[in-house]
Formats: structure tokens, C-alpha cells, sequence
């Protein structure tokens, strides 16, 4: 993927006709829905916004990390408010320019999409305590090398992962242990609380 720090056109996204964005999720903020039965593989959404190295955001709560040390910053628009669940519906990936979101599995009109928000992250940059209620929850959120294998390896072989976190070999796993990962402490730094997981 080519990499700019110069501000994406925003007025060229595509309508998001498939989703509605709905005003709660109980009580985790907002969330995104399916306003259509959507079929596994079919592209889901697009993630827009400004492409910022990490020394220009001192808040990361809505950016989306893209590279080693690119984000993208908040759109205004739908995939703002995407929610992330340790056991989704949709996964991420790089295609072409652009990081769309796109269904793992079948989903059903109403049902909330979700992605893993690990699948895009590393440098220990940001951590967050999960609140997402499945089965699978792993009680944190952070960066993809910090992920069970076996779930590194499902989300790579179904290609719902950002291509740099696979083909770069600069990144490496963070020094989180793994009672440190499961119990939700960080090493390095105090996770941010629960909001809108």
C-alpha cells in the first residue's frame, strides 16, 4: 500500500447504503449495524480519513493505525463508530489504496458488524479493555503479535489482517506477557478503560 501523510479525499467515499449507524449499543456507545442481509467476503465499508504519523495524534481513541507508525484519523462518518468484538463478523484488509472492511461470515440485517481492532495494531502504542460480551473475549484489546497464535493464524489465513502486520518483518511481538495481556495490565503503559469495545 502507498503511504502519504497528505490528507485522503474524503468526498470521493462511497454511500455505505448497507449500514445503519444506530445511536447506543448497550451502553458501549455507538455501534454500526447491517441495514441488509450482507453475504461472507462481500465488502462491507471503506475506512477514510487524514494519514498521520503517530507523533501528530495525542489521542488515538478514533484513529486507526495502518503501518508501523501511520494512522488514519477519524472520517466523520460510519466507520468511526465500527466496534470491535473478539469473536466478529468482519475482518480487515488492505486492498489496493484502500482498508475496507469486509465480511468473515454470512450476516444477517440487523446484526452489529464488528471487527478485531488488534488486526491492525503494533508498537504498543494504545491497549483497551475489552467489554465486547462474547464467549472468546480475551478482557483486552492490543497488538496483533500479543494474540493467541491460533487466532493470529485465523485471521491471516482469511486475509483480516492489515498487510503490514505480516509482511514487515521490523514488527515484532510487544514484551506483554501473557497474564499480563489475559489480566488486561500492560507492561508499558496503563490500558485505556472500556469505550465503545
Amino acid at each position: 500500500m502507498a503511504r502519504s501523510t497528505s490528507p485522503r479525499n474524503l468526498s470521493k467515499k462511497k454511500p455505505q447504503t448497507s449500514l445503519i449507524l444506530l445511536e447506543e449499543v448497550g451502553g458501549k456507545g455507538r455501534g454500526v449495524f447491517a441495514g441488509r442481509d450482507i453475504s461472507a467476503h462481500e465488502e462491507v465499508l471503506e475506512f477514510l480519513g487524514n494519514i498521520v504519523d503517530r507523533s501528530e495524534l495525542d489521542d488515538l481513541t478514533h484513529a486507526l493505525q495502518i503501518g508501523p507508525r501511520e494512522f488514519l484519523t477519524s472520517s466523520g462518518d460510519v466507520d468511526d463508530f465500527v466496534n470491535h468484538s473478539c469473536e466478529p463478523n468482519c475482518g480487515i484488509r488492505n486492498d489496493d489504496d484502500r482498508i475496507v472492511l469486509f465480511a468473515l461470515k454470512d450476516i444477517a440485517k440487523d446484526d452489529e458488524i464488528t471487527f478485531d481492532y488488534s488486526t491492525t495494531q503494533t508498537g504498543g502504542f494504545w491497549s483497551m479493555l475489552c467489554q465486547c460480551g462474547s464467549d472468546k473475549c480475551r478482557g483486552m484489546i492490543g497488538d496483533f503479535q500479543d494474540l493467541p497464535v491460533g487466532t493470529k493464524t485465523f485471521y491471516t489465513q482469511q486475509g483480516a489482517v492489515l498487510s503490514y502486520l505480516v509482511e514487515e518483518p521490523a514488527v515484532k511481538p510487544s514484551k506483554v506477557s501473557s497474564a499480563e495481556y489475559k489480566s488486561g495490565r500492560r507492561s508499558r503503559k496503563k490500558p485505556i478503560p472500556a469505550r465503545n469495545c
